[in-house]
Protein backbone atom coordinates (compact mmCIF):
# COMPACT_ATOMS: atom_id res chain seq x y z
CA UNK A 1 0.00 0.00 0.00
CA UNK A 2 2.93 2.39 0.94
CA UNK A 3 4.40 2.07 -2.31
CA UNK A 4 1.34 2.44 -4.30
CA UNK A 5 0.60 5.42 -2.40
CA UNK A 6 4.24 6.49 -3.18
CA UNK A 7 3.76 6.19 -7.03
CA UNK A 8 0.25 7.88 -6.98
CA UNK A 9 2.17 10.86 -5.03
CA UNK A 10 4.66 11.34 -8.38
CA UNK A 11 2.65 10.64 -10.54
CA UNK A 12 -0.22 13.43 -8.95
CA UNK A 13 2.93 15.74 -8.65
CA UNK A 14 4.03 14.90 -12.30
CA UNK A 15 1.05 16.14 -13.56
CA UNK A 16 0.37 19.11 -11.23
CA UNK A 17 3.76 20.23 -12.68
CA UNK A 18 2.38 19.44 -16.59
CA UNK A 19 -0.03 21.94 -15.72
CA UNK A 20 1.74 24.38 -14.96
CA UNK A 21 4.32 24.18 -17.10
CA UNK A 22 2.61 23.56 -20.16
CA UNK A 23 0.70 27.00 -19.84
CA UNK A 24 3.86 28.41 -19.47
CA UNK A 25 5.23 26.70 -22.52
CA UNK A 26 2.50 27.53 -24.94
CA UNK A 27 2.43 31.18 -22.88
CA UNK A 28 6.30 31.30 -24.15
CA UNK A 29 5.42 29.96 -27.80
CA UNK A 30 2.84 32.25 -28.23
CA UNK A 31 5.07 35.05 -27.40
CA UNK A 32 7.54 33.95 -29.76
CA UNK A 33 5.44 33.42 -32.44
CA UNK A 34 3.80 36.90 -31.94
CA UNK A 35 7.41 38.42 -32.01
CA UNK A 36 8.18 36.66 -34.60
CA UNK A 37 5.01 37.87 -36.36
CA UNK A 38 5.86 41.32 -35.28
CA UNK A 39 9.60 41.09 -36.91
CA UNK A 40 8.00 39.14 -40.11
CA UNK A 41 5.53 42.13 -40.23
CA UNK A 42 8.68 44.92 -39.44
CA UNK A 43 11.05 43.46 -42.18
CA UNK A 44 7.63 43.37 -45.04
CA UNK A 45 7.02 46.91 -44.03
CA UNK A 46 10.51 47.92 -43.84
CA UNK A 47 10.78 46.58 -47.47
CA UNK A 48 7.43 48.32 -48.63
CA UNK A 49 9.28 51.73 -47.33
CA UNK A 50 11.86 51.31 -49.29
CA UNK A 51 10.17 50.54 -52.21
CA UNK A 52 7.96 53.35 -51.92
CA UNK A 53 11.16 55.23 -51.01
CA UNK A 54 12.69 54.34 -54.20
CA UNK A 55 9.46 55.03 -56.59
CA UNK A 56 8.98 58.26 -55.17
CA UNK A 57 12.43 59.41 -56.20
CA UNK A 58 12.34 57.95 -59.44
CA UNK A 59 9.13 59.55 -60.44
CA UNK A 60 10.76 63.02 -59.14
CA UNK A 61 13.77 61.66 -61.10
CA UNK A 62 12.21 61.44 -64.17
CA UNK A 63 9.56 64.73 -64.09
CA UNK A 64 13.00 66.44 -63.40
CA UNK A 65 14.79 64.99 -66.32
CA UNK A 66 11.60 65.28 -68.69
CA UNK A 67 11.09 68.83 -68.07
CA UNK A 68 13.22 71.30 -70.41
CA UNK A 69 12.49 74.24 -68.84
CA UNK A 70 14.25 74.05 -65.78
CA UNK A 71 11.79 76.76 -63.75
CA UNK A 72 8.65 74.10 -64.46
CA UNK A 73 10.97 71.42 -62.75
CA UNK A 74 10.26 70.05 -59.28
CA UNK A 75 11.92 71.58 -56.54
CA UNK A 76 12.20 72.09 -52.96
CA UNK A 77 9.18 69.87 -50.89
CA UNK A 78 6.90 68.30 -52.63
CA UNK A 79 3.01 67.35 -51.80
CA UNK A 80 3.18 63.85 -50.07
CA UNK A 81 1.93 61.48 -51.99
CA UNK A 82 0.09 58.40 -51.18
CA UNK A 83 0.11 54.76 -52.58
CA UNK A 84 -3.21 53.95 -53.49
CA UNK A 85 -4.09 50.05 -52.62
CA UNK A 86 -6.94 49.98 -55.17
CA UNK A 87 -4.88 51.74 -57.91
CA UNK A 88 -2.03 50.63 -57.48
CA UNK A 89 -0.39 54.02 -58.14
CA UNK A 90 0.52 57.35 -56.47
CA UNK A 91 -1.71 59.85 -55.73
CA UNK A 92 -1.76 63.24 -53.64
CA UNK A 93 -5.25 62.98 -52.81
CA UNK A 94 -5.27 60.87 -49.82
CA UNK A 95 -7.16 57.37 -50.39
CA UNK A 96 -9.31 55.23 -48.36
CA UNK A 97 -6.73 52.45 -48.46
CA UNK A 98 -2.73 53.15 -49.03
CA UNK A 99 -0.07 51.36 -48.26
CA UNK A 100 2.14 54.40 -47.43
CA UNK A 101 3.12 57.93 -47.91
CA UNK A 102 6.20 59.50 -49.34
CA UNK A 103 7.70 62.55 -48.72
CA UNK A 104 10.33 64.14 -51.56
CA UNK A 105 12.60 67.34 -51.16
CA UNK A 106 14.72 68.31 -54.39
CA UNK A 107 17.28 70.85 -53.66
CA UNK A 108 20.61 72.00 -54.44
CA UNK A 109 23.79 71.16 -52.84
CA UNK A 110 27.65 71.99 -52.83
CA UNK A 111 30.04 69.55 -54.77
CA UNK A 112 32.95 71.60 -54.04
CA UNK A 113 34.51 73.59 -51.05
CA UNK A 114 34.13 76.84 -52.91
CA UNK A 115 30.25 76.09 -53.56
CA UNK A 116 30.38 76.78 -56.92
CA UNK A 117 29.46 73.79 -58.35
CA UNK A 118 26.06 72.21 -57.27
CA UNK A 119 24.56 68.67 -57.24
CA UNK A 120 21.54 68.27 -57.36
CA UNK A 121 19.73 66.22 -54.86
CA UNK A 122 16.49 64.02 -54.80
CA UNK A 123 15.37 62.87 -51.00
CA UNK A 124 12.75 60.70 -50.70
CA UNK A 125 11.56 59.74 -47.55
CA UNK A 126 8.32 57.24 -47.07
CA UNK A 127 6.28 55.74 -44.28
CA UNK A 128 4.84 52.43 -43.97
CA UNK A 129 3.40 50.94 -40.89
CA UNK A 130 5.82 51.42 -37.97
CA UNK A 131 9.01 51.54 -40.79
CA UNK A 132 10.61 54.70 -42.18
CA UNK A 133 13.02 54.66 -44.94
CA UNK A 134 15.20 57.39 -46.78
CA UNK A 135 16.92 57.45 -49.92
CA UNK A 136 18.88 59.95 -52.15
CA UNK A 137 19.30 60.08 -56.10
CA UNK A 138 22.42 62.56 -56.37
CA UNK A 139 23.08 64.17 -60.11
CA UNK A 140 27.54 63.50 -60.85
CA UNK A 141 29.45 66.87 -60.44
CA UNK A 142 29.59 68.52 -64.31
CA UNK A 143 32.87 67.30 -65.90
CA UNK A 144 35.06 70.36 -66.64
CA UNK A 145 37.70 70.20 -69.30
CA UNK A 146 40.89 71.14 -66.70
CA UNK A 147 39.48 68.04 -64.50
CA UNK A 148 42.00 65.13 -64.25
CA UNK A 149 41.74 62.87 -66.44
CA UNK A 150 41.21 65.14 -69.04
CA UNK A 151 43.48 67.86 -68.28
CA UNK A 152 42.61 69.66 -71.52
CA UNK A 153 43.80 73.05 -70.55
CA UNK A 154 45.09 75.00 -67.48
CA UNK A 155 42.31 76.42 -65.44
CA UNK A 156 43.90 79.99 -64.35
CA UNK A 157 45.62 80.68 -67.59
CA UNK A 158 43.27 79.20 -69.85
CA UNK A 159 46.37 77.76 -72.02
CA UNK A 160 45.79 74.42 -73.73
CA UNK A 161 48.79 72.25 -72.66
CA UNK A 162 50.17 70.52 -75.89
CA UNK A 163 49.72 67.07 -75.82
CA UNK A 164 49.38 65.26 -78.51
CA UNK A 165 46.53 63.30 -77.68
CA UNK A 166 43.80 64.02 -74.94
CA UNK A 167 41.23 61.95 -73.02
CA UNK A 168 37.66 61.75 -74.94
CA UNK A 169 34.74 61.82 -72.44
CA UNK A 170 30.88 60.41 -73.29
CA UNK A 171 29.60 63.52 -71.42
CA UNK A 172 29.27 66.88 -71.10
CA UNK A 173 32.66 68.69 -70.93
CA UNK A 174 32.47 72.07 -69.88
CA UNK A 175 35.27 74.71 -70.95
CA UNK A 176 35.77 77.68 -68.07
CA UNK A 177 38.58 79.30 -66.71
CA UNK A 178 39.01 79.59 -63.27
CA UNK A 179 37.72 83.32 -63.60
CA UNK A 180 35.43 82.77 -66.43
CA UNK A 181 36.89 85.51 -68.41
CA UNK A 182 40.75 83.98 -69.45
CA UNK A 183 39.89 82.84 -72.56
CA UNK A 184 40.88 79.22 -73.34
CA UNK A 185 43.85 79.18 -76.25
CA UNK A 186 46.31 77.49 -77.26
CA UNK A 187 49.94 77.26 -75.22
CA UNK A 188 52.72 79.20 -77.06
CA UNK A 189 54.45 76.09 -77.81
CA UNK A 190 51.86 74.43 -79.99
CA UNK A 191 52.89 77.08 -82.85
CA UNK A 192 55.92 76.92 -82.12
CA UNK A 193 59.62 75.61 -83.77
CA UNK A 194 59.74 73.56 -81.37
CA UNK A 195 56.40 71.67 -81.32
CA UNK A 196 57.05 68.48 -82.96
CA UNK A 197 53.59 67.11 -82.84
CA UNK A 198 50.70 67.66 -85.75
CA UNK A 199 49.55 71.00 -86.45
CA UNK A 200 46.01 70.56 -84.98
CA UNK A 201 44.69 68.87 -81.58
CA UNK A 202 41.38 67.09 -80.85
CA UNK A 203 38.86 67.51 -77.73
CA UNK A 204 36.03 64.82 -77.81
CA UNK A 205 33.06 64.51 -75.57
CA UNK A 206 29.23 64.00 -76.18
CA UNK A 207 29.04 68.22 -75.63
CA UNK A 208 31.51 70.66 -74.99
CA UNK A 209 30.06 73.77 -73.24
CA UNK A 210 32.44 76.76 -73.73
CA UNK A 211 31.65 78.92 -70.43
CA UNK A 212 34.94 80.82 -70.97
CA UNK A 213 35.80 82.77 -74.46
CA UNK A 214 37.61 80.52 -77.03
CA UNK A 215 40.50 82.23 -78.40
CA UNK A 216 42.33 80.19 -80.57
CA UNK A 217 45.52 81.92 -80.67
CA UNK A 218 47.02 85.00 -78.50
CA UNK A 219 48.67 87.56 -80.15
CA UNK A 220 51.91 87.90 -78.29
CA UNK A 221 52.38 84.00 -79.43
CA UNK A 222 52.49 84.97 -82.84
CA UNK A 223 55.94 86.13 -82.29
CA UNK A 224 57.09 82.78 -82.34
CA UNK A 225 54.69 81.05 -84.62
CA UNK A 226 56.36 78.62 -86.80
CA UNK A 227 52.93 76.78 -88.37
CA UNK A 228 49.45 77.11 -88.00
CA UNK A 229 47.00 74.94 -85.92
CA UNK A 230 43.52 73.40 -85.91
CA UNK A 231 41.57 73.01 -82.52
CA UNK A 232 39.11 70.10 -83.87
CA UNK A 233 36.34 69.74 -81.58
CA UNK A 234 34.33 66.95 -81.97
CA UNK A 235 30.82 66.86 -79.93
CA UNK A 236 27.33 66.65 -80.77
CA UNK A 237 26.42 69.92 -79.30
CA UNK A 238 28.83 73.00 -79.17
CA UNK A 239 28.41 76.09 -77.54
CA UNK A 240 30.45 79.34 -77.68
CA UNK A 241 30.36 82.00 -75.22
CA UNK A 242 32.60 84.28 -77.72
CA UNK A 243 35.05 82.80 -80.23
CA UNK A 244 37.91 84.28 -82.01
CA UNK A 245 40.32 82.71 -84.82
CA UNK A 246 43.03 84.46 -86.61
CA UNK A 247 44.89 84.75 -89.97
CA UNK A 248 48.91 85.56 -89.72
CA UNK A 249 50.71 86.73 -93.12
CA UNK A 250 53.82 85.97 -93.23
CA UNK A 251 56.93 86.15 -95.53
CA UNK A 252 56.44 82.26 -95.79
CA UNK A 253 53.19 82.12 -96.63
CA UNK A 254 49.43 82.36 -94.55
CA UNK A 255 48.72 80.77 -91.73
CA UNK A 256 45.70 79.54 -90.18
CA UNK A 257 44.57 79.13 -86.46
CA UNK A 258 40.80 78.11 -86.25
CA UNK A 259 38.80 76.03 -85.29
CA UNK A 260 36.86 72.50 -86.55
CA UNK A 261 33.85 70.77 -85.85
CA UNK A 262 33.52 67.43 -86.20
CA UNK A 263 31.11 64.44 -84.83
CA UNK A 264 31.97 62.69 -82.65
CA UNK A 265 31.82 58.49 -82.51
CA UNK A 266 32.08 56.27 -79.38
CA UNK A 267 29.81 53.30 -79.32
CA UNK A 268 28.23 54.61 -82.22
CA UNK A 269 28.04 57.95 -84.37
CA UNK A 270 26.19 60.92 -82.38
CA UNK A 271 24.14 63.19 -84.69
CA UNK A 272 20.78 63.78 -85.65
CA UNK A 273 20.44 62.22 -89.16
CA UNK A 274 18.97 64.33 -92.16
CA UNK A 275 15.39 62.12 -92.24
CA UNK A 276 15.10 62.93 -88.66
CA UNK A 277 15.39 66.22 -88.90
CA UNK A 278 12.87 66.29 -91.81
CA UNK A 279 10.60 63.85 -90.31
CA UNK A 280 10.17 65.90 -86.88
CA UNK A 281 9.97 69.79 -88.42
CA UNK A 282 13.02 70.15 -86.78
CA UNK A 283 14.18 73.09 -89.51
CA UNK A 284 12.73 76.33 -91.24
CA UNK A 285 10.47 75.52 -94.29
CA UNK A 286 12.57 77.05 -96.55
CA UNK A 287 15.41 74.92 -95.42
CA UNK A 288 14.02 71.95 -95.77
CA UNK A 289 15.63 71.36 -99.50
CA UNK A 290 19.04 72.01 -98.03
CA UNK A 291 18.86 68.45 -95.80
CA UNK A 292 20.48 65.49 -96.92
CA UNK A 293 18.33 62.54 -95.21
CA UNK A 294 21.28 60.34 -94.90
CA UNK A 295 23.55 63.03 -93.53
CA UNK A 296 24.33 63.51 -89.83
CA UNK A 297 23.92 66.85 -88.56
CA UNK A 298 25.77 68.42 -85.03
CA UNK A 299 24.76 71.71 -83.02
CA UNK A 300 26.83 74.14 -82.74
CA UNK A 301 25.63 77.88 -80.81
CA UNK A 302 26.49 81.42 -80.20
CA UNK A 303 25.69 83.39 -77.34
CA UNK A 304 26.37 86.65 -77.66
CA UNK A 305 25.69 87.84 -74.58
CA UNK A 306 28.42 90.24 -74.50
CA UNK A 307 30.75 88.23 -76.10
CA UNK A 308 31.47 88.22 -80.15
CA UNK A 309 31.92 85.72 -82.93
CA UNK A 310 34.88 87.06 -85.10
CA UNK A 311 38.34 86.37 -87.12
CA UNK A 312 40.88 89.10 -86.72
CA UNK A 313 43.96 88.99 -89.78
CA UNK A 314 47.83 89.83 -88.04
CA UNK A 315 51.46 90.65 -89.93
CA UNK A 316 54.18 88.65 -88.67
CA UNK A 317 56.46 90.99 -86.92
CA UNK A 318 54.27 94.08 -86.87
CA UNK A 319 51.54 91.89 -85.14
CA UNK A 320 48.64 94.25 -85.18
CA UNK A 321 45.48 94.25 -87.41
CA UNK A 322 46.10 94.02 -90.93
CA UNK A 323 43.22 94.30 -92.14
CA UNK A 324 39.72 95.40 -90.28
CA UNK A 325 38.71 91.91 -88.48
CA UNK A 326 35.21 90.69 -89.36
CA UNK A 327 32.65 89.89 -86.63
CA UNK A 328 29.32 88.12 -87.04
CA UNK A 329 25.98 90.48 -86.51
CA UNK A 330 24.81 89.58 -83.20
CA UNK A 331 21.25 89.45 -82.90
CA UNK A 332 18.84 92.34 -83.03
CA UNK A 333 17.12 93.92 -79.65
CA UNK A 334 14.32 91.62 -78.53
CA UNK A 335 16.12 88.85 -80.38
CA UNK A 336 17.50 85.28 -78.43
CA UNK A 337 21.32 86.60 -77.69
CA UNK A 338 21.79 83.31 -79.07
CA UNK A 339 22.44 82.02 -82.93
CA UNK A 340 22.30 78.01 -83.31
CA UNK A 341 23.37 76.57 -86.50
CA UNK A 342 22.86 72.47 -87.55
CA UNK A 343 26.22 71.44 -89.22
CA UNK A 344 26.57 68.27 -91.84
CA UNK A 345 29.42 65.45 -90.52
CA UNK A 346 32.70 68.11 -90.03
CA UNK A 347 32.81 72.07 -90.59
CA UNK A 348 35.75 74.42 -90.55
CA UNK A 349 36.00 77.72 -89.83
CA UNK A 350 38.53 79.28 -92.34
CA UNK A 351 39.71 82.72 -91.85
CA UNK A 352 41.19 83.13 -95.26
CA UNK A 353 37.39 82.82 -97.17
CA UNK A 354 35.85 84.91 -93.98
CA UNK A 355 38.40 87.80 -94.75
CA UNK A 356 38.39 87.49 -98.76
CA UNK A 357 34.35 88.42 -98.60
CA UNK A 358 33.48 91.83 -98.82
CA UNK A 359 30.84 91.38 -95.78
CA UNK A 360 32.98 88.78 -94.02
CA UNK A 361 31.75 86.66 -91.67
CA UNK A 362 28.27 87.24 -92.17
CA UNK A 363 28.48 86.79 -95.96
CA UNK A 364 30.64 83.79 -95.05
CA UNK A 365 27.84 82.14 -92.80
CA UNK A 366 25.29 82.82 -95.49
CA UNK A 367 27.35 81.21 -98.24
CA UNK A 368 27.63 78.05 -96.09
CA UNK A 369 23.94 78.10 -94.96
CA UNK A 370 23.16 78.85 -99.29
CA UNK A 371 25.19 75.49 -99.56
CA UNK A 372 23.06 73.50 -96.81
CA UNK A 373 26.61 72.98 -94.82
CA UNK A 374 24.83 75.53 -92.37
CA UNK A 375 21.27 74.97 -91.11
CA UNK A 376 19.72 78.07 -89.38
CA UNK A 377 18.22 76.36 -86.16
CA UNK A 378 14.83 77.69 -85.55
CA UNK A 379 14.53 79.20 -81.66
CA UNK A 380 11.79 76.59 -80.43
CA UNK A 381 13.50 73.70 -81.19
CA UNK A 382 17.70 75.27 -79.71
CA UNK A 383 19.02 73.46 -77.29
CA UNK A 384 20.67 75.10 -74.04
CA UNK A 385 22.62 74.89 -71.00
CA UNK A 386 19.49 74.01 -69.13
CA UNK A 387 18.53 70.94 -71.17
CA UNK A 388 21.87 69.87 -70.82
CA UNK A 389 21.25 69.44 -67.12
CA UNK A 390 19.08 67.03 -67.82
CA UNK A 391 21.79 64.74 -69.03
CA UNK A 392 23.11 64.56 -65.77
CA UNK A 393 22.55 60.65 -64.77
CA UNK A 394 21.93 60.13 -60.79
CA UNK A 395 23.41 57.97 -58.46
CA UNK A 396 21.82 56.34 -55.23
CA UNK A 397 23.58 57.94 -52.75
CA UNK A 398 24.52 55.79 -49.61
Amino acid sequence: MKLRDERGMVAIGGALMLLVVLPLLATALWQYSALELKNVQRGREDMQALFLARAGAEAVRQAWQQTADPKQRPFGQLDTLYFDLTTNAFTTNKPSRYLGTVDVEVREEAATADEVEKVTVVESTANVGSATRIVRLVTYPHRYGHQDPLLWYDPNEGRIPGTPIYTARKEPVIMRSSDGNTPISLGSRMIGVLWEGPPSVTFKASDIIFESPLQVVRRDDLYGADHGFDLVLEAEKIFFSGLEIARLDTIWGTWEYTVTLKLPTFDEKLGLLGSTLLERNLVNVNDRGKIVPSARYGQVYFDFNGRSVKVVPYMRFILLATGKSSSITPPGKGESPVKGYYFREEFRFDPNDILALRNGFDQYINEKVNEGVLIPIPVEHMVTRAHLERQRPFYWAQ
